[in-house]
């Protein structure tokens, strides 16, 4: 772009430019002393939008030079919104040959102002087409334009809810506008009024006048008649309303545009009657007021006087008033508060004090009284009887400090010592002794005494307690209070008569029907035990048995919470060294898919069923899952559903209460109640009898159950991790499993890929069960020969990595040496089918397998010896695939079986 002349010479600069597009400015085509000083946005710019020429008025509005203006483009000063749209705006330029709008401009300080233009496109043989326009600033136009509107619903509202009748009309008096108040008023809807006029609506006799009143005020005049105030009702019945009248302030005199309000006087009357009878009501209350009201002249004599104080201190009304305030004190000391008080009152101050007087406490409040708004004429005295608001705010303060001393202390003794010394505020006691309640042996053990008279020894009395306070004493569950002919005849009692305590209140500390203890207070004096003070002590009963059961209940908590602790440490070190999330060894892509899925659900709550053959570590990823997830530092509980006879699993699952069968002689917290806030693992899911199914599906859907022999629901939140060498939409489909639990638990499956599938994993696997073996066996094995680790990694191991690593654990028994020896013959695999593939199918495999261990073991199934262990396998397992394989481990148990027998049960069914 052409560099810019300076503003003030920017029409001549465009005429005398070589530019194909100068003509636009020439000045034969516009005048430039116009151009120069229109405050408008005059310009031109080509299809892209880079501005070609301006005047400086929008330069100058926008904070720029005309120089930096031209350097930029048009959507670069149009605000992002509007920026947006100059495509269809230069669309439209093109198509129909001008635009109109409006567009909005950033100023340099990021101010938005708005525009309206008109452009033209205009087209030269020589030149590219350019764009002609001017546009005018309109920003404040349309600021006005939205406060006007804005007032005007202001108004609107104003008008429509006041709550007197309003009416807009003009000076003939055709009504505009009326508001609800005055349809009301009169009883017109307000299509009715509008267009009639406010003749029609006056009392005939009065039509005359209103015409005078309105011409009046109309032409600006003052008025003298006055306007009227009988209306008439639609129904015919007469309205009286006081009526004033404004010229609106937008009109012309002329234009004679009014608003009338119409104050209903009937409503008027009414308030003034419910005036009256208020002020008669005030005057009722205030005698029944607990206090007094009176008023004094500057000469401090009383003027009025009333109020119930009045009687506590012997006076009436008519005696009082004319008596000066120096009469009623019985001096004239000018210091005296009631006085000096007053005297300030006087100088126009507003004065508050307390005053004790006759036995009981007032909080006084003296005002001047004026005369014309200026001369102090006298002063307003209300004093309001504050005496048992004193006396109940010191109880309210003894009863908040022993509640705070219940809950803050949590040794019986520091609880007494607190209390005792609270109590000893309002009571005065001189002695407060202690005895707490033994429920096991039904006695009452004396703990503390405090405030001990002089000449009575603390221990000697303790004794004493022990011996003559018993359990009679939670005979008589009341507050009593003991005098000296029922203290005589006590032995512990009766040393602290001679000690001079004449009275002793007995305080017996239960909740609800629970004895704690009893509390007991002594004292010399005869008025000790008022009224008001037994009336507090049932209060703090309560506080203080609460506080010592609480304080009990916590040293029990306390000794539990660190037995609890410790059995919570041995668990998880149990936990922890039965299965790490680290003993899941291989690389294999198998593995790494199964451990990613474990990454993207571990975090979430989800259920997750896990799934695949036996052996392939499912409670190893189960466990995985619960380490990595949000639940980790809370319990991972696992059950094992076919290792559990049925009739025990509901409730090893759910829980019993004392009494639910014969043998629950306690109440035991079930598996899903211990994994709150944890993960349960399911182990084979797939055996859970069907009839808990249900009871375990409301547990997932509800996170609610009731344990066996109770009503009560307990609610839980448990994660649900289950696993399952089953296909279980067989066995859905066999009626063996619910469908909606198996979708309930299929959430999120995970396969666990078999052995044979994870065949780069199976030397890292013997590598790591060598070295776990031979560490715990404290042998050194650091050679596992070439064969060796060829014949295990090819065989197709049936009972997965629990049988690899059974193998590998006999193999290091057997190792002699440092040289892994391991008995190949167990796996009966040729040369040939090392090094080449088995042809063998997996469910033949296993047949062979479970022959072999049942030929091994002479048919037992069971026990550290049995074939189960030897295969790796869990007895209900083993026993599972057996009847699915169509083998009988009786066919085994003769153990003087001769070769041909052996080859021949090597076949399956």
């Amino acid at each position: 772009m052409a560099e810019t002349q300076p503003a003030q010479s920017i029409v001549t600069s465009a005429a005398n430019q070589s530019s194909p597009y100068t003509h636009s400015l020439a000045p034969h085509c516009f005048f430039p002393e116009l151009l120069e000083k229109s405050q408008d946005f005059v310009c031109t710019h080509d299809l892209e939008g880079r501005l070609l020429a301006v005047n400086p008025a929008p330069a100058r509005i926008l904070g720029y030079s005309v120089e930096e203006l031209l350097d930029k483009t048009l959507p670069q000063l149009l605000a992002p919104e509007f920026a947006d749209l100059f495509p269809d705006y230069v669309e439209t330029i093109r198509r129909d040959g001008m635009a109109t709008g409006r567009m909005m401009l950033l100023t340099r300080g990021g101010e938005r102002r708005v525009w309206e233009y008109r452009n033209w496109l205009r087209i030269d043989a020589q030149t590219r087409p350019f764009v002609v326009g001017t546009a005018h600033d309109v920003t404040e136009r349309l600021a006005t334009e939205r406060a006007v509107r804005t007032n005007e619903k202001k108004f609107r509202s104003i008008f429509q809810d006041a709550p007197v009748g309003m009416i807009i009309a003009m000076r003939e008096g055709h009504i505009l506008d009326v508001n609800q108040a005055f349809c009301e008023f009169l009883g017109y809807s307000p299509e009715e009024l509008v267009g009639q006029t406010v003749l029609q609506l006056i009392h005939p006799e009065d039509v005359e006048a209103t015409v005078l009143a309105l011409r009046q005020r109309s032409t600006g005049t003052k008025a003298i008649d006055p306007l009227p105030k009988r209306y008439l009702h639609k129904n015919g019945e007469l309205r009286l309303a006081e009526v004033s009248l404004s010229l609106l302030q937008d009109h012309e005199p002329q234009s004679g545009c009014f608003v009338a309000r119409f104050v209903d006087l009937a409503d008027h009357k009414k308030a003034e009657q419910r005036l009256q009878d208020r002020e008669q009501q005030l005057r009722i209350i205030v005698q029944q007021i607990p206090g007094i009201f009176w008023a004094v002249d500057r000469d401090l004599r009383f003027t009025s006087s009333t109020g119930k104080a009045l009687k506590h201190l012997g006076l009436a009304e008519n005696q009082v008033r004319g008596m000066t305030l120096a009469q009623f004190a019985g001096t004239d000391d000018p210091t005296l508060p009631i006085i000096s008080s007053h005297q300030r009152a006087l100088q126009g101050e507003e004065v508050e004090f307390e005053l004790e007087w006759g036995g009981r406490f007032y909080e006084v409040m003296l005002s001047p009284l004026r005369e014309a708004g200026e001369t102090v004429t006298g002063a307003l005295g209300v004093g309001v009887d504050i005496t048992e608001i004193r006396q109940n705010s010191q109880r309210l303060e003894t009863l908040l400090e022993i509640s705070h001393c219940s809950a803050s202390h949590l040794e019986p003794r520091a609880l007494f010592s607190a209390v005792s010394e609270c109590l000893r505020k309002l009571v005065r006691q001189d002695f407060t002794g202690l005895l707490l309640w033994d429920a096991h042996c039904e006695f009452l053990r004396p703990v503390v005494l405090d405030f001990l008279p002089s000449g009575v020894g603390n221990e000697e009395l303790l004794a004493t307690a022990e011996r003559h306070i018993d359990a009679s004493f939670f005979k008589d569950r009341n507050i009593r209070v003991l005098g000296p002919p029922d203290l005589q005849n006590n032995g512990f009692f009766s040393s602290l008569v001679k000690a001079g305590v004449g009275l002793v209140c007995v305080v017996p500390l239960e909740i609800g029907d629970r004895p704690q203890g009893i509390l007991l207070l002594g004292s010399k004096r005869e008025d000790a035990f008022s009224t008001s003070v037994l009336r507090l002590l049932t209060h703090v009963a309560p506080q203080l048995a609460l506080g010592l059961s609480n304080a009990s209940a916590y040293q029990q908590i306390k000794h539990l919470e660190e037995k609890l602790a410790q059995e919570k440490i041995y668990l998880e070190q149990e936990i922890q060294t039965e299965s790490r999330f680290d003993e899941i060894v291989g690389h294999s892509r198998s593995l790494g898919a199964v451990l990613d899925l474990v990454k993207q659900v571990a975090p979430t709550d989800a259920n997750v069923l896990i799934t695949g053959e036996t052996g392939t570590g499912k409670e190893l990823i189960a466990r995985a899952i619960h380490q990595t997830s949000l639940r980790s530092r809370n319990s991972f509980i696992k059950l094992n559903c076919a290792a559990i006879p049925s009739g025990l699993l509901e409730s090893e699952l759910f829980g019993f209460e004392r009494g639910a069968f014969t043998s629950a002689s306690n109440r035991r917290i079930g598996r899903i109640e211990l994994a709150d806030q944890g993960t349960l693992f399911l182990d084979e899911v797939g055996d859970l009898p069907l009839e808990l199914q249900p009871k375990l599906l409301r547990v997932l859907e509800d996170h609610e159950f009731e344990r066996l022999g109770s009503t009560k629901t307990v609610r839980v939140d448990t994660r649900l991790i289950a696993a399952t060498n089953r296909d279980l939409v067989k066995e859905v489909a066999k009626g063996n499993f619910r469908a909606d639990l198996f979708f309930r638990l299929h959430v999120f499956p995970i396969k666990m890929p078999a052995l044979r599938d994870r065949r780069p994993d199976i030397p890292l696997l013997i590598t790591h069960f060598v070295h776990k073996y031979a560490t715990r066996m404290k042998k050194t094995i650091d050679q596992i020969p070439t064969k060796t680790m060829s014949i295990l990694t090819n065989w197709d191991w049936a009972g997965n990595i629990r049988e690899l690593e059974n193998f590998i654990e006999r193999s290091v028994i057997l190792t002699r040496g440092s040289v892994l020896e391991a008995p190949l013959a167990e796996l009966a695999i040729s040369s040939h089918e090392v090094h080449g593939t088995l042809q063998d199918t997996t469910e033949e495999m296993q047949c062979a397998q479970i022959i072999r261990a049942l030929q091994q073991t002479s048919g037992v199934i069971a026990g550290r010896a049995g074939a189960a262990a030897r295969l790796g396998l869990k007895r209900t397992t083993l026993q599972s695939m057996m009847q699915r394989l169509g083998i009988s481990s009786d066919d085994y148990r003769n153990a003087q079986y001769d070769q041909s027998s052996r080859k021949a049960n090597l076949g399956c069914r």
